[in-house]
């Protein structure tokens, strides 16, 4: 991994600093993740929470939808 990242990074690097958009798109995606890091160094807890909040109501809708699927096919085969 450290290796594609020593052999990527410089060619990439050279792209986005030729181009004014890239960097602001970089610069746009980089900005929630250090705020995130910001705030898990402020609070750890409150940093994990942010981190698992989605990943858990994510994990809800997946599997309300799987119980809705499994009843339509229930109520289809009767």
């Amino acid at each position: 991994m450290v290796r594609v990242y020593y052999r990527l990074s410089p060619p990439l690097a050279e792209i986005i600093a030729s181009s004014e958009t890239l960097r602001a798109i970089v610069r746009a995606g980089l900005f929630p993740i250090l705020e995130w890091t910001a705030l898990v160094l402020w609070s750890p807890w409150i940093g994990l929470g942010v981190l698992l909040l989605p990943v858990g109501l994510g994990a809800l809708w997946v599997n309300r939808g799987a119980r809705r699927c499994q009843r339509a096919s229930a109520d289809s085969r009767s």
